[in-house]
């Protein structure tokens, strides 16, 4: 296959509602989410304030929210420790990969409290995090419309003592604010324990185990493109694959799930595991046709002339440098 097949490869329709794995937590303070809200339009009328902290309990969706005027690491740290000591510091703690979470200081912040810190880098990210960060806003802007203002940052912690005030139905109806020892055995059973019928029977026949073996679209080795983080609202013209195409390294079930492990073209292993609707099957083989984003040193050598060329959406890495003969013009469309 040459260039013309990235053309489809790029721009198909991602898949957006697939079954993912489920967050299974041992109770309070086990495990919580966190991310940053951006406020920043709204900064000049909230003293300068541009971000929210979010962080929540995933178990009691209990939610501490902290003012930031910066994402810098000082910041960060003063504001995560203001709500470590408000609850108490967890077992461990769900963020994506942006800097404000991966800095030196909230890494070392992370150490000192003994803290497992996961790095969620596919596109579900924080997602009890990101889910309450559309509550809040929610509500901030029911707010800002009945009191004709833009103004929050005298009422952020009102409107979060609200939300921690409020029964969840998947909570059993209870509010965060009250789950304790005594109800969260019940809670835990709610939220992980399907009610199961005295007369079901689990059959397990070989039609079933047919169908096991089939949850596996991809074979190890295959080549794949990974699926932008997007926005579910996207639109379907911009590009929806990585240019950077990836092999498959291994394959396993997680909760019945699919997952897989990657490798790139150095066999460098990329963290994270990845849901099959996060992949895209590439027929591409290395010796084809890859689009050159630019040249960037060209050089006489053997005879020859030479272009240290970087290759169209990928990393800095797999700058190469070949003969000025290999390089064919990009076709008209």
């Amino acid at each position: 296959m040459d260039g013309k097949n990235d053309e489809y490869s790029l721009q198909k329709p991602a898949k957006r509602r697939q079954r993912k794995i489920k967050v299974i937590v041992k109770g309070k303070f086990d495990q919580y989410d966190a991310d940053l809200a951006d406020l920043s339009y709204f900064s000049k009328k909230n003293k300068g304030y541009k971000y929210l902290l979010i962080v929540i309990d995933v178990f009691s969706r209990f939610l501490w929210v902290e003012p930031l005027k910066t994402k810098r690491g000082v910041g960060m740290v003063k504001s995560l420790k203001h709500i470590f000591e408000k609850g108490r510091p967890p077992q461990k703690i769900r963020t994506d990969s942006g800097s404000e979470f991966t800095n030196k200081e909230v890494s070392q912040l992370f150490k000192s409290l003994n803290i497992y810190h996961h790095i969620a880098r596919n596109d579900a990210k924080a997602n009890y995090a990101e889910r309450v960060i559309l509550t809040i806003k929610q509500r901030l802007w029911r707010y800002f419309i009945k009191n004709r203002t833009h103004r929050y940052i005298d009422v952020i912690q009102a409107v979060v003592n609200g939300y921690n005030a409020t029964p969840h139905r998947s909570l059993k109806n209870i509010a965060p604010k009250d789950v304790n020892q005594s109800n969260e055995p019940d809670i835990w059973a709610a939220l992980y324990l399907k009610p199961t019928k005295e007369t079901s029977v689990i059959k397990i026949d070989k039609k079933q185990i047919r169908l096991n073996k089939k949850k596996f679209e991809y074979k190890i080795g295959d080549m794949v493109r990974v699926s932008y983080k997007k926005l579910p609202f996207s639109r379907g013209y911009n590009q929806n694959w990585s240019s950077e195409i990836f092999k498959i390294k291994d394959r396993f079930l997680m909760q019945a799930v699919p997952m897989y492990k990657l490798v790139d073209f150095h066999v460098d292993a990329i963290k994270g595991n990845f849901h099959q609707f996060e992949l895209a099957r590439v027929q591409k083989s290395e010796q084809a046709l890859w689009f050159i984003e630019k040249k960037l040193r060209k050089r006489r050598r053997n005879g020859q002339t030479e272009w240290l060329v970087k290759f169209d959406g990928w990393p800095a890495k797999y700058n190469q440098w070949i003969t000025e003969d290999s390089i064919k013009d990009r076709p008209s469309s």
